[in-house]
């Protein structure tokens, strides 16, 4: 057990379905395809991935291995649904077969109901922008659910939903590749709803301590040049915008919806009763820099200005970030958050470790005052990385992606004898 952090505390890794899964067609695979990759950064299409659904027995011995109680994964939509109203049966219990096997591991499963991605239909007959698009992620979701909820406690409804609205719906680079900012907030709106309907399916379906959050993707925001007003008055709007929207949305019932120099919305909203934790996905800290020139007229980026070096991805190693994060969090919705996702782009595993229990040292240093419940460490495995392909290797398990071959990086030992109690953060 963990030590440190108490013996309820779920110490796990994460994953989502269509980045190691593999043999998959969606909405990504559909993008992909007829972009011939051009939008993703290294050109690559997802494809097997890790063919982790053909190796997830496999996979999952890994996880006892790693001495770990939870593991986070996801549910792929287009895979239970890939018509309307036409149900593979099939897939729906391999995912119940999963979470049983989870079970009788003695591993606390946690379940992300939307990852992402969608089915192809939904962008052509009901996008996240049409409120059609709720009754239908109700009706998959109660399926799901249904199915899952004898095995699984922990929920999370959606993961990054501001994310998958920018890359979605303003940047444009991930599907559905809308660049419309007043359709954004209506879709967010949707998404929001449909979240509801979820929370009211969960407390129809499950036991009563079920527990149920979003997946909210945070950072410390910063202004580039610390002499420039405008640098200032950016990060501070986006500050609100990229990470406190959602939590006061929760916290007051009301979603304040302004993009910078393009949009503003507002839209009443019950949700402050529709989740038990917050789930918080920390990697980094980014900088904001006013650009005249841009249509947003301001660009981000990240640099070494903590000195603690840069990822594979050209992230900043910001752990000091994270303590903020959690204090202003709890203090705007006073319920216990746990670490979703926080991880490392390594190939060479060099500085993994220190990553890891950087980041935990700033988990025990809040929770003398702030009820966190656990942390899972992204990512089990090396996967597909979105817009950047297969180079960024994130997992604790090195992916040969020739041959499937699963090798067990050094880091991993270290995260087992935390798992274990044998070392102490």
């Amino acid at each position: 057990m963990l030590k440190g952090f108490g013996k309820d505390f779920l110490f796990g890794v994460a994953t989502s379905a269509y980045q190691i899964e593999g043999g998959n067609y969606n909405d990504w695979t559909e993008w992909e395809d007829k972009a011939k990759a051009k939008r993703i950064t290294k050109l690559t299409s997802c494809g097997n991935s890790t063919d982790h659904w053909r190796r997830y027995k496999e996979d999952f011995s890994l996880l006892k291995k790693l001495g770990i109680n939870a593991y986070r994964f996801s549910v792929e939509w287009s895979r239970i649904e890939p018509q309307p109203d036409q149900w593979n049966q099939d897939a729906l219990q391999t995912y119940v077969d999963m979470a049983k096997i989870l079970k009788n591991l003695q591993i606390e499963p946690m379940v992300t109901l939307h990852h992402f991605t969608n089915p192809i239909w939904l962008h052509q007959d009901c996008p996240w922008h049409s409120e059609k698009s709720i009754e239908r992620f109700t009706k998959y979701a109660e399926k799901v659910i249904s199915a899952l909820c004898p095995y699984v406690k922990y929920w999370i409804s959606f993961n990054e939903p501001v994310v998958f609205l920018l890359g979605g719906y303003v940047d444009g680079r991930m599907p559905p590749g809308i660049k419309d900012a007043k359709l954004s907030f209506q879709a967010l709106k949707n998404i929001l709803l449909a979240h509801q309907e979820v929370h009211s399916i969960i407390k129809d379906h499950c036991n009563k301590d079920y527990q149920l959050s979003i997946a909210h993707n945070m950072m410390e925001i910063r202004p580039a040049l610390v002499f420039s007003p405008f640098d200032h008055y950016l990060s501070a709007h986006v500050d609100q915008f990229y990470n406190w929207m959602l939590v006061d949305a929760f916290a007051t019932d009301e979603l304040n919806f302004t993009i910078p120099t393009a949009i503003k919305g507002k839209a009443m909203l019950k949700l402050r009763d529709t989740i038990t934790f917050w789930g918080v996905n920390y990697y980094s800290r980014l900088f904001m820099s006013f650009a005249p020139f841009n249509p947003l007229r301001f660009n981000f980026l990240y640099k070494d200005s903590s000195r603690n070096g840069l990822t594979d991805m050209g992230w900043e190693i910001y752990p000091e970030g994270l303590e903020y994060i959690l204090r202003k969090t709890y203090s705007k919705l006073n319920l216990p958050i746990i670490i979703t996702e926080n991880g490392i782009a390594d190939k060479q595993d060099i500085e993994r470790t220190k990553f890891i229990a950087d980041h935990l040292q700033v988990l025990k240093k809040c929770s003398t005052d702030i009820p966190i419940k656990g942390y899972f460490y992204w990512s089990l495995l090396d996967n597909f990385e979105w817009l950047h392909g297969f180079d960024p290797r994130f997992g604790l398990y090195e992916v040969d992606y020739n041959t499937f071959k699963r090798k067990k990086r050094p880091s991993a030992d270290f995260f087992t004898k935390l798992a274990k109690g044998e070392i102490e953060i």
